[in-house]
C-alpha cells in the first residue's frame, strides 16, 4: 500500500526523497519474492567434466549458468561458516578462478562439500596451488 501511494504522489508531483524511497521500497520487495521463491522451489545444480565446471542457480527450472575453465580454477576447497549475526557467512565449496574467489553449495555441511569436492576432483583435474607463473604475475627477489 505505502509503495502504491508513493507512487501516485509521484505522478502528481516530484520528490527527491519520495523517488529514492520508491526505489529502494522496489528493491526490497524484489529481494524478498526472490528469497520466497528460492525457498519453495530453488536450487543450485553443479555439472563438471573434464574441461569445464558449470554452476547454475535455478527456480523452477530457469536459472542462469556460470561455466568455469577447469584449467584456470586453483585450491577447490571447502570454506567454513563465519560471522555472527547479520554479518554471517555461509559455509560453502570455494576455488580461486584468476584473481576471483567463487563460491558455490550454500550452508553445506562439511562431510556434504568434502563428498561433493571429492566427485568434482574425479571429473576435473584441478590444481592444488597457484604458482606464480600460472597467475601471471612476476615477484621481485633481491639478490
Amino acid at each position: 500500500m505505502a509503495g502504491a501511494s508513493a507512487a501516485r504522489s509521484l505522478q502528481h508531483h516530484f520528490n527527491l526523497f519520495l523517488c529514492f524511497w520508491l526505489v529502494g521500497w522496489v528493491l526490497g520487495e524484489l529481494a524478498v519474492c526472490y528469497a520466497i521463491l528460492y525457498m519453495l522451489g530453488g536450487r543450485e545444480v553443479v555439472l563438471a567434466n573434464s574441461e569445464r565446471l558449470s554452476c547454475t542457480t535455478e527456480i523452477f527450472g530457469l536459472g542462469i549458468a556460470k561455466s568455469y575453465r577447469v584449467g584456470e580454477m586453483r585450491d577447490l576447497r571447502f570454506q567454513p561458516a563465519s560471522g555472527v549475526g547479520k554479518g554471517r557467512r555461509a559455509s560453502r565449496i570455494a576455488f580461486d578462478y584468476g584473481a576471483k574467489t567463487i563460491t558455490f553449495g550454500a550452508d553445506l555441511e562439511e562431510a556434504e562439500a568434502t563428498d561433493l569436492i571429492s566427485k568434482i576432483r574425479q571429473r576435473c583435474a584441478i590444481v592444488e596451488g597457484s604458482t606464480p607463473q600460472g597467475t601471471g604475475i612476476k615477484f621481485w627477489q633481491p639478490r
